[in-house]
Parts: structure tokens; C-alpha cells; sequence
């Protein structure tokens, strides 16, 4: 066994026992063995009081107690010690020794016991074995939730969808306020193409989670296939997916004929996947805005917002911006629907 460092043995330990006697004499024996920062309480809710207010790695507890029980007060140290994302070893004081008694000790959350009779000679090896354990499993859990914060960070950071290998929404954003910039400053125009697959709720309910995933990344697939090269596509959640492209002149924006290859590109042939082949019915949003008619350069997260907006509206129509876009520049949209009569058949290849 390695020895315990000073540091160690400067570190606080919780008695808690509701008799002077007992706890004076834990106290001693803790003293004795070279403990010197040794906190003391004679109840359990006096003990969690502390508890909240400083950490304390490992916890002396007598079982039988009045109103809070050493097991019951273990309980609470667990639920705090989740939500204070933190170990605390605890050492139960008993002078019980069937077998069911310490199996409901540790079915409690206890870690370890000490039998009152042989406390002087049980308890220093037992603090010993708690430092080494408290240590190791606070540092893998100080270790994972800094993993967690890093792993958060990237994954917002992420311009990646892992279920179809286009773009995410960041990527999205990314992509078109890239083309804003661009096309305000030299030429061209910015054209935004949202994507939304309108049975999707019907899909999910008979599909497994595996033929969703194959269904969105065929999706994905067939657009960057049938997308132009400089285009940016993205999956931008469930039955959504987007793509921001630069056209050249006003016609190219306003003209349905030269999206609608992209609609019977998705639509039309229907998806393989574990659950059966997936015909889908789709409905596209062209988005666009006239550099010359604006002032400044719009948001690319306000310009996704009034385009996922109209889905809302009847395809049909052309709308303008909101109040706090028409500030900034006059967006423009047109829709386009690739649906099937139910008796029209489906190709499946």
C-alpha cells in the first residue's frame, strides 16, 4: 500500500454518530493514525448541512441513529453527490454482522463498514483504502465531464451531419453568409433552398430508427449527386434539408423550371431501407434577395427563418419579410411540390 501523502492527511473526514462517546472515539482513532482536519456531527441532517456547505471526500457514519439512519443519510449523500457531480466514500459504524445486514449496507450506497469491536485496528487501513478510491474515482470524473465540455464544444463547432455526410446547420449558416457577403460585394445572387419532406411524420411511425437514418442519408446523397459542385447542401434536422447556391443573374432565382429537377431528383424514385422501400413526398422553398435593392447585408439566421417560415403559409404565394427584415432587404420566395396521386405508381430503383 503507498503511503498517503501530507496533503492527504490534511484533508477533511466527516464522523457522524449521535453519541459523544462513540464519536470522540472515532475522532481519537483518526487523531492517532496522523488525521488531523477531522470535522464532527452528532446528527445526519447537521451532517448534510456541512455537506452543502464544504466537500468532504470520506464520511464516518453510525447506522443506527435517531430520525435519519446511517443508510438513509447514505441515500441523500448519493442524490447530492449526482448533482454535485462528485464522489464521496462513505464508512459505515456498525455493530451488526449477518450477511443481510451488509448486503443492505451496500444495496444502500455504502462503500465500506467498520464493526465497532475491532474499530482501532480496522479503521486506518479502511481510511487508507477510501483515500486511493475517492482519488481515482473523482479524477475519472473530473476527467469525463471535461471530456463531456470539450466533446460539446466540437460538436457545436461541427459543420458535419453524422447520419447523412452533408453539411449540419452550422455548416448551413456558415455557407451563406459567405455567399451574402460575396455576391454584396462583387456579383451574383444569394439563393437559399429549403427542402422538407412532408410525410415524414407518417414515415416515422411505421419505420425504425435504422430506416430513418437510411432514408435521410439518401436524401443527402441524391442532392449532392444532383446539386451543382460549388452548392452547399446540408441536413438541417429530421425532415429538413438545405442548400445555398450563387446564381447569376435574377432569372435563375425566379424561375421554378431550374429547381424542379432537384424535387424529382428526391421524389421520384422511392428510398431502399430495412423497413421497406420509402416513397416521400417533397415541397422546396427558393429563397432569394436582390443586392442592389438592400442596404446591409441580411443574417443568414433571420433569411432561414422567414424561408422555414412559409411552410407554414400557402405554397402557392409569394411572401415578403417581417418588419425586421424589410429594415434590411426584401427577401423573396417561391415553392415547388413533388407529390403522387396514391394511385400513381412509385419507381423503385
Amino acid at each position: 500500500m503507498l503511503p498517503l501523502t501530507s496533503s492527504q492527511f490534511r484533508t477533511p473526514i466527516l464522523v457522524v454518530d449521535d453519541t459523544k462517546f462513540s464519536n470522540a472515539l472515532v475522532t481519537k482513532t483518526l487523531l492517532n493514525a496522523g488525521f488531523v482536519n477531522i470535522e464532527k456531527s452528532s446528527s445526519a441532517m447537521e451532517a448534510l448541512n456541512l455537506l452543502e456547505k464544504m466537500i468532504i471526500p470520506i464520511v464516518i457514519v453510525d447506522w443506527v441513529m435517531p430520525t435519519m439512519n446511517g443508510l438513509e443519510f447514505t441515500q441523500y449523500i448519493r442524490q447530492m453527490d449526482q448533482h454535485q457531480q462528485r464522489y464521496t466514500y462513505i464508512i459505515l459504524l456498525t455493530a451488526k454482522d449477518s450477511g443481510q445486514s451488509l448486503y443492505e449496507a451496500f444495496a444502500a450506497g455504502v462503500d465500506d463498514f467498520v464493526h465497532k469491536a475491532d474499530m482501532s485496528l480496522q479503521l486506518a487501513p479502511r481510511i487508507y483504502a477510501a483515500f486511493r478510491t475517492s482519488h481515482l474515482f473523482n479524477e475519472i470524473s473530473s476527467n469525463y465531464h471535461q471530456a463531456v465540455t470539450k466533446y460539446r464544444a466540437l460538436q457545436s463547432q461541427a459543420v458535419i451531419d453524422y447520419k447523412t455526410g452533408v453539411g449540419n446547420m452550422n455548416y448551413l449558416k456558415l455557407s451563406l453568409e459567405s455567399i451574402l457577403k460575396t455576391t454584396f460585394s462583387r456579383e451574383g445572387f444569394p439563393c437559399l433552398i429549403i427542402l422538407k419532406i412532408l410525410n415524414y411524420e407518417e414515415i416515422e411511425k411505421r419505420c425504425s430508427s435504422a430506416g430513418l437514418n437510411q432514408l435521410t442519408e439518401g436524401v443527402g446523397f441524391r442532392l449532392k449527386q444532383h446539386c451543382r459542385p460549388m452548392d452547399a447542401v446540408a441536413h438541417m434536422g429530421t425532415c429538413y434539408f438545405g442548400i445555398v447556391s450563387q446564381r447569376a443573374n435574377l432569372e435563375q432565382c425566379q424561375k421554378a423550371f431550374f429547381f424542379k429537377r432537384l424535387v424529382d431528383a428526391i421524389y421520384f424514385k422511392a428510398y431502399p431501407s430495412e423497413s421497406g422501400y420509402i416513397a416521400i413526398q417533397v415541397a422546396m422553398r427558393i429563397c432569394y434577395t436582390q443586392p442592389k435593392e438592400c442596404l446591409l447585408i441580411p443574417k443568414a439566421e433571420a433569411l432561414i427563418e422567414f424561408t422555414m417560415g412559409n411552410f407554414l403559409k400557402d405554397q402557392a404565394k409569394t411572401y415578403l419579410s417581417t418588419h425586421e427584415l424589410t429594415q434590411f432587404y426584401i427577401p423573396k420566395s417561391i415553392g415547388i411540390t413533388g407529390r403522387r396521386q396514391m394511385n400513381e405508381p412509385h419507381e423503385h430503383r
